[in-house]
């Protein structure tokens, strides 16, 4: 396993002071049990898709491990210049983990609101890359994780604005044919939230059993 770093490509920094996980990424034939996960999330994938019509085409996850005292800052895990990321999902593997040991998931809904996760074995947290800044508390024990997200194709290609850095959403869909992809984005959150059970400003995050000051984009969780 090797340091999680922030942001990606050239760019890409180790940098403990936001974050101290270590990561290894899952590929397919490395172990039965990383294939069976695979499997399963393609399940989920094929489900969220005729559920939501998200449109996602594939999911790439890591193993990740907080060693004592680690912890990830308040982030988002979609790039400014690439929204491909589309639904992230978080599997814990910590059994009988307790209050007292940290680690939880903080995941912020707006106007002041949170909700803590607990990364208890068997728990899987999603929710929408995008749309929830999210941090993981200091951990006084090693915290085990399979962090994750199902992407989809980039809904359009970057404007000049977005390459230089500047995320220009209204640019963006100024044309007729982009107004048009922006009213289908905006449905398909719509049908999210409902799905998820939760008002406007509310979480996706569901929980399976046994079977992460001003928000960052950083990649992960």
């Amino acid at each position: 396993m090797v340091p999680a770093a922030v942001g990606r490509g050239e760019g890409q920094l180790v940098h403990e002071g936001i974050r101290g996980d270590h990561i290894l990424w899952l590929e397919p034939g490395q172990s039965a049990a990383s294939d069976l996960y695979l499997q399963l999330m393609d399940g989920l994938r094929q489900q969220l898709n005729r559920e939501l019509y998200l449109g996602l085409e594939e999911f790439e996850c890591h193993f990740a491990v907080y060693p004592p005292g680690a912890f990830y800052k308040t982030h988002l895990d979609r790039f400014r210049d690439d929204d491909s990321r589309c639904v992230t999902a978080v599997f814990y593997l910590n059994p009988d983990w307790q209050p007292e040991h940290g680690g939880a998931l903080r995941l912020y809904l707006g106007e002041a609101a949170s909700q803590d996760v607990a990364p208890l074995a068997g728990t899987l947290a999603v929710f929408m890359s995008g749309d929830f800044p999210h941090e993981v508390l200091p951990t006084a024990v090693d915290r085990l994780s399979v962090t994750g997200w199902f992407r989809r194709r980039a809904a359009l290609p970057l404007s000049a604005e977005r390459r230089g850095g500047v995320d220009n959403r209204l640019a963006r869909f100024s044309a007729p044919r982009h107004r048009a992809a922006c009213r289908h984005e905006g449905r398909q959150i719509k049908k999210a939230r409902r799905w998820a059970g939760l008002k406007k400003g509310g979480c996706c995050t569901r929980y399976m059993p046994s079977s992460s000051g001003s928000a960052r984009e950083i990649d992960g969780t």
